[in-house]
């Protein structure tokens, strides 16, 4: 009867022993997950501090380019207007579509003799060595 409770008195402590070593290794994890924490916390406060400071500075600039941008808006509604005018008007002058490719033919034909006459005096000069 001894060596029982001797036994049972051995397994209990055991038993003990198995569960606090099992809760000495829970707790090392436990301390290196909130030193990991702690750390994390540290280098999001240190970033953070910074931010407000460039936070503003991002939002005068977006300010900046809205207000740029619905100026330049109005101007390409402006330009856009002008051109649809420009388009009625040379559809309302059919004519002065054939002047204009006239011209720039005329053009075209004048550029073509000058390169003529560039290239007879080349050949003409003579070559000096």
């Amino acid at each position: 009867m001894v060596f029982v409770i001797i036994g049972m008195n051995l397994l209990i402590a055991i038993a003990g022993f198995y569960a606090a070593w099992r809760i000495w290794k829970i707790r090392r994890v436990l301390a290196g997950v909130a030193d990991a924490l702690t750390s994390y916390e540290r280098t999001t406060d240190r970033g953070l501090s910074v931010s407000p400071p460039a936070i503003l500075k991002a939002q005068r600039g977006t300010r900046s380019l809205r207000q740029q941008y619905r100026r330049l808006e109005g101007q390409i509604q402006k330009t856009q207007q002008i051109l649809a005018l420009l388009l009625y008007l040379q559809s309302l002058i059919p004519f002065a579509r054939q002047t204009v490719r006239s011209q720039a033919g005329k053009r075209q034909n004048s550029t073509k003799a000058c390169q003529r006459k560039y290239l007879r005096a080349q050949q003409e000069r003579p070559e000096i060595d």
